[in-house]
């Protein structure tokens, strides 16, 4: 029988880097844009999960990914954040995404 150890996230990373086994396999979310959500998807996850806390921030205009809050990277227990979010400029636009009614008619059938 196997022992539950509990490690660090970078515990966690740093095994899984050295091909070694971690105590779980190590999640990322938003870490880098390749492992982002856009900004509506992460509207309707944060209305989904019940959290009505904080605003949603867009980093990438051109891809509309959103800069996931520290509520949701501990919903999910994320070991991989992006550093990003700890050095970007503080200037935000400050804009609504509407959802085009068509899409949101698709979306309900």
């Amino acid at each position: 029988m196997k022992t539950q150890v509990t490690m660090t996230s970078r515990e966690r990373v740093l095994k899984s880097i050295h091909h070694e086994e971690p105590d779980r396999l190590p999640i990322d979310f938003g870490g880098m844009a390749s492992t982002g959500i856009m900004a509506i998807a992460y509207a309707r996850l944060k209305e989904h999960l019940g959290i009505t806390s904080g605003e949603i921030r867009v980093f990438d205009m051109g891809q509309q990914l959103a800069e996931v809050e520290p509520e949701v990277l501990s919903r999910f227990g994320v070991d991989v954040i992006s550093l990003g979010a700890l050095t970007r400029n503080a200037r935000w636009i400050d804009l609504s995404l509407e959802i085009d009614s068509e899409i949101e008619q698709n979306s309900n059938r």
